[in-house]
Protein backbone atom coordinates (compact mmCIF):
# COMPACT_ATOMS: atom_id res chain seq x y z
CA UNK A 1 0.00 0.00 0.00
CA UNK A 2 1.80 3.43 -1.13
CA UNK A 3 2.02 6.13 1.56
CA UNK A 4 1.51 9.88 0.96
CA UNK A 5 2.73 12.92 2.62
CA UNK A 6 0.06 14.81 3.31
CA UNK A 7 1.37 18.79 4.34
CA UNK A 8 -1.45 21.25 5.37
CA UNK A 9 -0.55 25.36 4.74
CA UNK A 10 -1.60 28.67 6.55
CA UNK A 11 0.05 32.29 5.32
CA UNK A 12 2.12 29.95 3.40
CA UNK A 13 3.25 28.33 6.94
CA UNK A 14 3.41 24.78 7.30
CA UNK A 15 0.40 23.90 9.88
CA UNK A 16 0.78 20.39 10.00
CA UNK A 17 2.46 17.49 8.58
CA UNK A 18 1.40 13.39 8.17
CA UNK A 19 2.26 10.32 6.33
CA UNK A 20 -1.18 8.28 5.43
CA UNK A 21 -1.35 5.07 3.61
CA UNK A 22 -3.77 4.82 1.48
CA UNK A 23 -4.52 2.70 -1.75
CA UNK A 24 -5.02 5.35 -4.10
CA UNK A 25 -4.90 9.19 -4.54
CA UNK A 26 -8.42 9.53 -4.50
CA UNK A 27 -8.47 8.62 -1.34
CA UNK A 28 -5.69 10.44 0.45
CA UNK A 29 -7.52 13.45 -1.06
CA UNK A 30 -10.46 12.18 0.75
CA UNK A 31 -8.91 11.59 3.82
CA UNK A 32 -6.53 15.01 3.47
CA UNK A 33 -9.81 16.88 3.38
CA UNK A 34 -11.68 14.93 6.65
CA UNK A 35 -9.01 15.22 8.79
CA UNK A 36 -7.21 18.78 7.68
CA UNK A 37 -7.15 21.60 10.98
CA UNK A 38 -9.85 24.60 10.62
CA UNK A 39 -7.12 26.97 9.66
CA UNK A 40 -5.97 25.57 6.53
CA UNK A 41 -5.95 27.27 3.31
CA UNK A 42 -3.53 24.82 1.21
CA UNK A 43 -3.27 20.94 1.26
CA UNK A 44 -0.39 18.98 -0.43
CA UNK A 45 0.43 15.55 -0.85
CA UNK A 46 3.61 14.11 -1.96
CA UNK A 47 5.27 10.75 -2.24
CA UNK A 48 7.96 9.48 -0.20
CA UNK A 49 10.42 11.04 -2.50
CA UNK A 50 8.52 14.05 -1.97
CA UNK A 51 7.65 14.51 -6.10
CA UNK A 52 4.31 16.77 -5.21
CA UNK A 53 1.21 14.67 -6.55
CA UNK A 54 -1.73 17.02 -5.98
CA UNK A 55 -2.62 20.21 -3.92
CA UNK A 56 -5.56 21.93 -3.40
CA UNK A 57 -5.78 25.57 -3.08
CA UNK A 58 -9.38 27.50 -2.49
CA UNK A 59 -11.41 24.29 -1.98
CA UNK A 60 -10.20 22.90 -6.10
CA UNK A 61 -7.77 19.77 -5.95
CA UNK A 62 -5.50 19.88 -8.53
CA UNK A 63 -3.47 16.69 -10.04
CA UNK A 64 0.26 17.25 -11.07
CA UNK A 65 2.02 15.94 -13.97
CA UNK A 66 3.87 13.31 -12.73
CA UNK A 67 0.66 12.18 -10.54
CA UNK A 68 -0.08 8.17 -11.26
Amino acid sequence: MPAFKITYHHDGQVVFEETVFMKTLKTAKKSADCQSPQAVIEISIADLMDRELAERKQGQWADKKNAD
